[in-house]
Protein backbone atom coordinates (compact mmCIF):
# COMPACT_ATOMS: atom_id res chain seq x y z
CA UNK A 1 0.00 0.00 0.00
CA UNK A 2 2.60 2.55 0.81
CA UNK A 3 4.60 1.74 -2.79
CA UNK A 4 1.06 2.53 -3.86
CA UNK A 5 0.75 6.21 -2.11
CA UNK A 6 4.84 6.74 -2.78
CA UNK A 7 4.12 6.16 -6.36
CA UNK A 8 0.63 8.88 -6.54
CA UNK A 9 2.60 11.03 -4.60
CA UNK A 10 5.82 11.39 -7.72
CA UNK A 11 3.27 10.82 -10.08
CA UNK A 12 1.43 14.08 -8.70
CA UNK A 13 4.14 16.30 -8.22
CA UNK A 14 5.42 15.54 -11.64
CA UNK A 15 2.26 16.48 -13.31
CA UNK A 16 2.26 19.80 -11.03
CA UNK A 17 6.08 20.78 -11.72
CA UNK A 18 5.50 20.17 -15.21
CA UNK A 19 2.36 22.48 -14.98
CA UNK A 20 3.92 25.06 -13.23
CA UNK A 21 6.97 25.01 -15.65
CA UNK A 22 4.70 25.31 -18.78
CA UNK A 23 1.72 27.39 -17.45
CA UNK A 24 3.32 29.33 -14.73
CA UNK A 25 4.92 31.80 -17.03
CA UNK A 26 1.70 32.87 -18.24
CA UNK A 27 1.32 34.77 -15.25
CA UNK A 28 3.60 37.39 -16.10
CA UNK A 29 2.69 37.53 -20.00
CA UNK A 30 4.50 34.95 -20.91
CA UNK A 31 2.61 32.55 -23.56
CA UNK A 32 3.93 28.66 -24.52
CA UNK A 33 3.81 28.26 -28.46
CA UNK A 34 5.21 24.85 -30.05
CA UNK A 35 7.54 25.00 -33.06
CA UNK A 36 5.89 23.58 -35.87
CA UNK A 37 8.19 24.48 -38.82
CA UNK A 38 11.68 23.97 -38.90
CA UNK A 39 12.30 27.62 -40.52
CA UNK A 40 14.14 28.85 -37.44
CA UNK A 41 16.78 25.86 -37.13
CA UNK A 42 19.46 25.72 -35.81
CA UNK A 43 18.46 28.45 -32.98
CA UNK A 44 14.49 27.32 -32.71
CA UNK A 45 13.98 23.34 -33.52
CA UNK A 46 10.72 21.81 -34.63
CA UNK A 47 8.63 20.85 -31.66
CA UNK A 48 10.50 22.80 -29.65
CA UNK A 49 8.55 24.87 -26.60
CA UNK A 50 8.53 28.51 -27.34
CA UNK A 51 7.47 31.16 -24.98
CA UNK A 52 6.01 34.65 -26.12
CA UNK A 53 6.45 37.65 -24.58
CA UNK A 54 2.86 38.73 -24.58
CA UNK A 55 3.30 42.19 -23.00
CA UNK A 56 6.75 43.74 -25.04
CA UNK A 57 5.94 46.82 -26.56
CA UNK A 58 6.46 46.35 -31.15
CA UNK A 59 8.62 49.84 -30.34
CA UNK A 60 10.84 47.97 -28.39
CA UNK A 61 12.01 45.66 -31.09
CA UNK A 62 14.78 45.62 -32.91
CA UNK A 63 17.03 44.02 -36.12
CA UNK A 64 18.12 40.53 -35.18
CA UNK A 65 15.27 39.97 -32.51
CA UNK A 66 13.11 37.06 -32.95
CA UNK A 67 9.53 37.80 -33.00
CA UNK A 68 6.10 36.34 -33.28
CA UNK A 69 3.02 37.25 -35.49
CA UNK A 70 -0.40 35.76 -36.66
CA UNK A 71 -0.23 35.04 -40.15
CA UNK A 72 -3.54 33.81 -41.35
CA UNK A 73 -4.48 30.55 -38.56
CA UNK A 74 -0.47 30.67 -37.71
CA UNK A 75 1.54 32.10 -35.49
CA UNK A 76 4.85 32.64 -36.75
CA UNK A 77 7.92 33.14 -35.37
CA UNK A 78 10.64 35.07 -37.48
CA UNK A 79 13.67 37.28 -36.89
CA UNK A 80 13.16 40.93 -37.58
CA UNK A 81 15.46 41.77 -40.30
CA UNK A 82 14.54 45.07 -40.95
CA UNK A 83 12.32 47.84 -40.39
CA UNK A 84 9.88 49.20 -43.41
CA UNK A 85 8.55 52.03 -42.05
CA UNK A 86 5.71 51.18 -39.42
CA UNK A 87 6.34 47.43 -40.61
CA UNK A 88 8.76 44.63 -39.72
CA UNK A 89 10.49 42.98 -42.58
CA UNK A 90 10.76 39.73 -41.16
CA UNK A 91 12.80 36.16 -42.27
CA UNK A 92 13.29 32.75 -40.96
CA UNK A 93 16.76 32.26 -40.06
CA UNK A 94 16.67 28.61 -42.20
CA UNK A 95 14.56 30.21 -45.12
CA UNK A 96 16.32 31.99 -48.09
CA UNK A 97 13.54 34.78 -48.59
CA UNK A 98 12.21 37.27 -46.53
CA UNK A 99 8.41 36.53 -45.89
CA UNK A 100 6.51 38.32 -48.30
CA UNK A 101 3.22 40.61 -46.80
Amino acid sequence: MKTIEKTVSVFTTVIIACAVIIFGPMLFGFRPYVVLSGSMDPVIRTGSLAYVNTRMEPDSLRAGDVAAFRLGDATVSHRIVRTAGDAFVTKGDANSCEDSG
